[in-house]
């Protein structure tokens, strides 16, 4: 970057640069590990410097810190990446590959050596895992909250431990498994392509009850399928996921006020 002619390019003409190849750069290694925290503010301070920085060897003030570049245009910034949170989303997607698509190489490997027995979400981190399976393991919380089970035959959904109630807020049956219930599998609740109403009524409490019977049941036979509730099509894609994780601190912005906001601003950038 250092060698980059900077007085032949506009502002405009950086920004572009920045966001189509010095960004774009470090996606392979993101996509399989964590990149330290050390070395994430290091590459985000050389691309602060190049961004401000107009004469050859000369540093310039930084009129405003990186994070409020990273913000949306109407709020004032100019939609950088933010590194640490992009690296998020890009590992998010390797967690959604192993559980959308068991039958990739990939998944066939890394299921035998981590999650044999048990969900990618439930399994224990061994001490020795390789540095590529600890970076997936530092976001599966974060993907697991985000997916649903789309109903099927209900034959490979847990009842009292996967998150098959499509509703944002309570994903999973409010109360765990009665002492007399033998009930394990979601399709033994399903009888006729329909749920066993007087099972589900004597098992579960009225607003689980409620929230069951309301979830439609396929009539082909298919099996259950995961869904990303981010996204419209229920598919996961890295801009949804990178777009949740900035969620938070967009609403701190938004709660904050936004102070620097004009009439004009509103009009030109909010879509």
């Amino acid at each position: 970057m250092n060698s980059w002619k900077k007085k032949l390019l506009s502002q405009g003409g950086k920004e572009i640069l920045l966001k189509a190849v010095s960004m774009a750069m470090h996606v392979y290694t993101m996509s399989c590990f964590k990149l330290p925290n050390k070395l994430s503010k290091e590459v985000t301070s050389i691309l602060a410097n190049y961004w401000w920085r107009e004469a050859e060897g000369e540093n310039k003030m930084h009129w405003c810190s990186w994070s409020k570049l990273t913000k949306k245009k109407k709020w004032g910034g100019l939609e950088f990446k933010a590194l640490q949170k992009f690296n998020k989303a890009l590992l998010a997607k390797q967690v959604w590959r192993l559980i959308s698509s068991p039958n990739l190489l990939v998944s066939k490997v890394l299921r035998a050596k981590y999650f044999y027995r048990e969900s990618i979400f439930k399994c224990k981190i061994p001490k020795n895992a390789s540095w590529i399976w600890q970076s997936i393991m530092g976001v599966r919380d974060f993907v697991e909250k985000g997916t649903r089970k789309r109903m099927g035959n209900g034959k490979a959904t847990k009842i009292w431990e996967d998150n098959w109630i499509l509703e944002n807020s309570k994903v999973k049956v409010t109360f765990g498994r009665p002492q007399h219930s033998t009930l394990m599998m979601v399709d033994e609740l399903i009888g006729g392509f329909r749920w066993k109403k007087p099972i589900v009524l004597r098992t579960f409490n009225q607003m689980d009850a409620k929230r069951i019977l309301e979830i439609p049941i396929s009539i082909s036979e298919r099996d259950n399928c995961n869904y990303w509730i981010h996204s419209e099509n229920g598919i996961h894609i890295v801009k949804s996921s990178y777009k949740e994780l900035c969620k938070w601190s967009i609403d701190q912005w938004e709660r904050r006020g936004a102070k620097g906001e004009t009439s004009l601003l509103n009009s030109c950038w909010k879509t």
